[in-house]
């Protein structure tokens, strides 16, 4: 089913060909035309619905969300305790419905890292202990109990987490296009994605094509403005209505026909390693 949502954006777009199934190369960006748009799309939807890299995608790990919980907006920390050594080297992540994915853990140290990196201008907050255990998070399968290292901080009776399981490798059958649209959240049946915004344009326009597999998001610019423009570019969140929850399906990029991520590899919360 094809709708359309106005939202803000710059996409660069690009090819790609998915596998598993006849190899099969998604034409460049579709011109202003609905039919085009949808034929993209339903392109994009059949190459990722029941190929390998579906199953590899659907198979895997890959969060959705912030690795850290903090509870503070923003802050600053000073460790008080000396870091855990040996820690195991991997851990089970585990979703509702009872299947579990071994994965390889992450030292106290690199969290640590991470979790300074998170914080910045803010309160300084002590740390005082750090211990391994588990914390919920969102994930391509849905909301997931993780292996977490815990950090216990003065005047805070829960503890600080930081997601210490590795996340999958992304899809080995598709290229890894950069996609600039991310994916911040769902809730019911609306999903929530970060796009960037020009400065010299009306926006863009976005389409939604939804199967029982996958959720393909295209995007086209409106309006742009002929001439030199600035580089000004923001971050804008957009909530697209899809006529069902996304659930377990697949939040494709139309653009480039690989998954919208949360973060990117060398993020502080990447979806995929």
């Amino acid at each position: 089913m094809l709708r359309r949502s106005f939202v803000f954006t710059l996409v660069a777009l690009t090819a790609v060909v998915c596998a598993g199934k006849p190899a099969q190369t998604l034409r460049e960006r579709p011109e202003d035309d609905p039919r085009a748009r949808a034929e993209r799309a339903r392109q994009v939807a059949d190459a990722w619905n029941g190929s390998r890299a579906a199953a590899s995608w659907g198979s895997g790990y890959h969060p959705m969300g912030e690795w850290s919980q903090l509870p503070v907006e923003t802050a600053t920390f000073a460790l008080r305790t000396a870091l855990p050594g040996a820690a195991p080297a991997s851990g089970r992540v585990t979703w509702s419905d009872g299947r579990s994915l071994t994965r390889p853990l992450l030292p106290a140290s690199t969290a640590y890292e991470a979790l300074s990196s998170v914080g910045g201008v803010g309160p300084q907050l002590a740390v005082t202990s750090m211990k391994l255990g588990t914390m919920t998070l969102p994930t391509s399968r849905g909301p997931a109990t993780v292996p977490a290292w815990l950090f216990t901080v003065d005047g805070y009776a829960t503890p600080i987490s930081r997601a210490a399981a590795v996340p999958s490798k992304f899809p080995g059958s598709l290229r890894a296009s950069p996609t600039p649209v991310r994916f911040q959240g769902s809730q019911g049946s609306t999903v929530t994605v970060v796009v960037p915004h020009g400065s010299c344009d009306d926006g863009v326009a976005v389409d939604i094509w939804e199967t029982p597999g996958s959720v393909v998001l295209t995007t086209r610019v409106v309006n742009p403005q002929p001439g030199p423009c600035t580089a000004d570019l923001a971050m804008e969140p957009v909530t697209v209505r899809l006529t069902s929850p996304l659930g377990t399906r697949a939040l494709l990029d139309a653009a480039t026909g690989v998954p919208v991520p949360y973060g990117l590899p060398g993020g502080l919360s990447p979806s995929w390693s």
